[in-house]
């Protein structure tokens, strides 16, 4: 389970681009706590997202044994 402090996500969103990355480092992160969150999310939802070149955006669900959708 991962932290979520709004003190850094509001930081982060003052930063320039570039020096995001660097500041996460700083604090001894690799990636914001709203991107752990939201990487949590799919996971327990069972969601994986596909980039495509056209227009659509496939979601597809993780199939387990015990899905019966």
């Amino acid at each position: 389970m991962g932290y979520l402090s709004l003190q850094v996500e509001a930081e982060l969103t003052e930063l320039p681009t570039e020096e995001r990355q660097e500041y996460l480092q700083s604090l001894g992160v690799s990636e914001s706590g709203l991107g752990n969150l939201i990487r949590a999310t799919y996971d327990l939802l069972g969601l994986r997202t596909y980039f495509t070149s056209g227009e659509k955006v496939r979601e597809n669900r993780k199939c387990f044994r015990e899905n019966t959708f």
